[in-house]
């Protein structure tokens, strides 16, 4: 598999949400991070995240927003992920991957 995409929606109960920011809620990097890597392990079941080369966030992730999640295998161990809100790309970036066989 080369590529895989999904959706996702932050629900705006999501405990994370209390403190950032009270007055100004959004997601946090790591939650939206979270989900990247959640829609990874489903289109490519028999790898793990081994590190992460870069990634750039554009703009908020809000509560009730749906997220684009674009993944592709660039080679070398190497999968890149695009997020968009409505056609505007909210984050991109790299996780490297180690892929094994599938358990008989």
């Amino acid at each position: 598999m080369s590529s895989w995409s999904e959706s996702t929606r932050l629900d705006p109960a999501h405990p994370s949400l209390a403190g950032h920011f009270p007055d100004n809620p959004l997601a946090p990097g790591v939650l939206l991070l979270d989900r990247v890597m959640q829609a990874l392990e489903r289109g490519w079941p028999h790898c793990r995240v081994t590190g992460m080369g870069m990634g750039k966030f554009r703009r908020p992730w809000r509560p009730g927003q749906d997220l684009e999640i674009h993944l592709e295998a660039t080679g070398q161990g190497v999968i890149a992920f695009t997020c968009l809100h409505e056609g505007e790309q909210v984050a991109q970036g790299q996780f490297s991957v180690a892929c094994g066989e599938p358990a008989p």
